[in-house]
């Protein structure tokens, strides 16, 4: 029997999402499997500016706009998404200053293991979200603006050891590449990818920020992205680091090239999910080695919840890849 989770972002994606499902042995989200996310903790405020659009702004703009003050990044964006799907644990580093009481509070209302290390030598940080307003051919673009110090560039191999058990003993381990923007985060991804290979953890990378072509070279990553069974990426941003052209929006047809180049690149992930599309999510394909992609709308473009958007998806995609693989 088919059951539709009800994470799902959309109508309109369960309805789409109905029909990937058709390809999939599908149950529901019993929670039996286990998640470990490393990623960073921030406070965040968001601005959604409904009726500006960053390309008419040539001089210095007054407007109002609701602010939106939370606990978030993207460890705490994906516990969020998961928590429903997967036993969910947590590791992440935060700062020791008067946003850490009040960040751990919002923690412990989430339905995950938080497994934090509180670095007394550095403050919280701090990030500022403004996206601009939507039309037919965008979702909003977003500007992102992050403070220094950042905990979560501060994680270490160390960190990363001391939980080594609770990474081996996971079904999945979920990484995003925010950490490689320091050496010392480097080197702790690099270690919870080896040691999830070590125990047939399935890990998935999250190919962020949207904007990495432009902080390295596809070689620069090559050894990270090898050491994944799924990847995670805009498809648009996948494109610049290889060299490919790939214009807004991205269609089906101009998408072809990449999947080429992706499947001409013989790394080990087993799955590639790429987003494109208007605002480079509304659309979806799944490569996988010497198999047909699949292909399926993700109904962004209909809904106006945008915030988190990504990550609920993905829990979805990798609770189904985890649960029975993707078959035709």
């Amino acid at each position: 029997m088919l059951t539709v989770l009800p994470s799902l972002p959309t109508e309109k994606t369960m309805v789409t999402a109905r029909h990937f499902a058709n390809r999939l042995a599908v149950q529901s989200g019993n929670k039996n499997l286990r998640m470990t996310i490393v990623g960073d903790v921030r406070f965040e405020m968001r601005v959604p500016l409904k009726a500006l659009r960053f390309t008419a702004i040539d001089h210095d703009t007054f407007c109002f706009a609701p602010i939106q003050k939370t606990v978030a990044g993207t460890a705490v964006n994906m516990a969020k998404a998961a928590q429903s799907l997967f036993a969910t644990a947590v590791i992440a580093k935060i700062g020791d200053d008067e946003l850490t009481q009040l960040i751990k509070d919002h923690l412990n209302r989430i339905d995950a293991d938080w497994h934090l290390i509180v670095d007394a030598q550095t403050a919280n940080g701090l990030v500022v979200i403004v996206r601009d307003a939507a039309d037919e051919k965008h979702g909003g673009n977003r500007l992102l603006v992050s403070g220094l110090p950042a905990p979560g560039l501060r994680i270490s191999m160390a960190d990363i050891h001391t939980e080594a058990l609770l990474i081996q003993q996971s079904d999945l381990l979920m990484i995003d590449g925010y950490s490689l923007l320091s050496q010392s985060g480097r080197e702790a991804l690099m270690a919870a990818l080896k040691l999830a290979g070590g125990a047939d953890t399935l890990r998935c990378v999250d190919l962020v920020p949207h904007n990495i072509h432009e902080l390295f070279e596809y070689p620069e990553l090559e050894g990270f992205l090898g050491h994944a069974d799924i990847v995670i990426s805009n498809a648009r941003t996948l494109a610049a680091l290889l060299g490919e052209r790939a214009d807004y929006p991205l269609s089906k047809a101009g998408l072809r090239p990449l999947l080429e180049h992706v499947r001409r690149l013989c790394l080990p992930p087993q799955y590639w999910i790429l987003r494109f599309g208007v605002g480079d999510t509304q659309e979806t394909v799944i490569l996988r080695p010497e198999r047909e992609p699949i292909y399926y709308e993700t109904g962004y473009v209909e809904t106006d919840d945008h915030a988190g958007f990504g990550d609920r998806l993905a829990a979805w995609e990798l609770y189904q890849i985890l649960n029975h693989r993707v078959v035709d």
